[in-house]
């Protein structure tokens, strides 16, 4: 998903940039010239993405199971 997420948003910017802006040709070409302009962010893109995926997840997991053991504490707590 955080892939698929940064693909989405390299292509609709890139394309949108070229669709609205003056800056390329609006021919085959400059849109070509517009995501080869855009590919040295794309590795950063993607790299940021994934890490703020596992940052995210990996916390969500670590917070779970740390609920799931005070409640289980809390069953043995009682008997």
């Amino acid at each position: 998903g955080a892939i698929a997420s940064s693909l989405v948003f390299f292509i609709a910017t890139n394309a949108a940039h070229w669709a609205f802006t003056s800056m390329y040709p609006h021919t085959v070409a400059g849109l070509s010239a517009a995501f080869a302009a855009g590919l040295p962010f794309l590795r950063n893109m993607v790299a940021g993405d994934l890490i703020w995926t596992g940052a995210f997840f990996g916390a969500w997991f670590i917070a779970s199971r740390a609920g799931a053991r005070r409640a289980v504490a809390k069953v043995f707590a009682k008997s």
